[in-house]
């Protein structure tokens, strides 16, 4: 007996199946019949796992790719309108039968669904989905007539035991193939959110060349029309299209399209800003009473890190002499804004009366920023 990553294609034992589900998450014992029970904890994307198919020997992987390797209730709809619709409206469940899309659901015997043994042949324990939800901030260029959008592949270690897009299948609700997905493309959606908006694009590859085959370097890339989308929250999702360029004026909405239901994710989009930049910086004094300078800016960070940055505070006499330099230390979180304020007693002031400028340099993100302000009298 043993465990293994990928089942032996011979002298497979009833052992060491047992022992190799065990060890991946499942609860199986000696009886064979629990093997294709939801006990195995079965990985759905393992190319070779028993599945449904009326032949109680020897099945062929023409016979399982007809099936599309075990995988059950992957949709299709004949229209990319329609698909959109489901997508924004619809539940992840397939129909009226309460199994998500995308699912495995093992063969419960019998006739049409024997239980083969021989259908662990190659199962491997380490099978992922080929995508992962894509969530992200997008800054989308300025002065340009187009954005790109990168979606990183989630990686397979061994996708000849891995089911990838490309072998898959959109088959009807009578069992046939309509049509493959390796002759279709790989899409980006984004629905935004409180909206009908649907906006589409085409990636960078079929889906027989697409990265989770190999032939890339690991992404999927995705070009929109920056002056047709409005800055917002998107409801983002990958879909397989027949229909090559769908985003496009010019290409049919009728085809084969399936969305990728575990793709779901938000993507923000945001009209261009610089990385970072100072702004609104005031300075006011105040002579009577208990004197007083205050300063107040914002430090805007447009980026998706947290960035710290160096701020020096600067009090000048009407010529530029300094009187007084004041430095602090603070970060900011991705994608928002400081509000930064100080106020400097008369005490702090080497010559207050003096004083009628400031000026605030903040190094963040490798840049430099600088402003200079006359300081208001109150």
């Amino acid at each position: 007996m043993a465990v293994y990553n990928i089942l032996p294609s011979t002298n497979l034992k009833t052992e060491d199946i047992r022992d190799t589900l065990n060890a991946n998450g499942g609860s199986v014992s000696n009886d064979c019949l629990t093997f294709f029970t939801d006990a195995a904890n079965i990985r759905i994307w393992a190319k070779y796992k028993p599945f449904k198919y009326p032949k109680n020997f020897n099945v062929t992987d023409n016979e399982r790719s007809s099936r599309n390797w075990g995988l059950s209730n992957v949709p299709y709809w004949d229209n990319v309108n329609y698909m959109a619709d489901y997508v924004r409206n619809g539940s992840p469940l397939a129909g009226n039968c309460g199994t998500p899309y995308f699912a495995y659901i093992p063969p419960v015997g019998g006739t049409s669904e024997p239980l083969r043994l021989e259908d662990f042949r190659g199962y491997y324990t380490e099978a992922v989905q080929p995508y992962l939800p894509y969530n992200d901030s997008v800054m989308m260029a300025d002065s340009t007539t187009a954005f790109s959008i990168t979606v990183p592949v989630n990686v397979q270690p061994s996708q000849q035991y891995n089911l990838t897009l490309a072998d898959l299948h959109y088959i009807n609700s009578g069992g046939s193939v309509v049509g493959d997905w390796r002759n279709s493309y790989l899409c980006l959606g984004l629905l935004k959110i409180g909206s009908t908006e649907f906006y589409m694009a085409t990636g960078n590859a079929s889906v027989a060349d697409d990265p989770t085959i190999g032939n890339y370097p690991g992404n999927a890339i995705f070009v929109f029309d920056r002056v047709r989308h409005a800055a917002g929250k998107y409801k983002s999702f990958l879909f397989v299209s027949s229909v090559k360029d769908v985003g496009s004026s010019t290409a049919p909405t009728s085809g084969f399209f399936t969305p990728l239901t575990f793709t779901y994710g938000e993507v923000t989009l945001k009209n261009y800003a610089p990385p970072v930049e100072l702004k609104e910086l005031s300075a006011t004094k105040i002579s009577t009473g208990t004197k007083v300078i205050s300063v107040n800016c914002k430090i805007y960070n447009n980026t998706n890190s947290r960035l710290s940055a160096n701020i020096k505070v600067t009090i000048y006499t009407q010529y530029e002499s300094v009187i007084n330099t004041f430095t602090y230390n603070e970060y900011i979180d991705a994608d928002t804004y400081l509000s930064f304020g100080k106020s400097y007693l008369g005490s702090q002031i080497s010559n207050f009366d003096g004083a009628k400028k400031v000026n605030v340099t903040v190094v963040i993100n490798g840049q430099t920023l600088s402003q200079t302000v006359d300081i208001q009298n109150y």
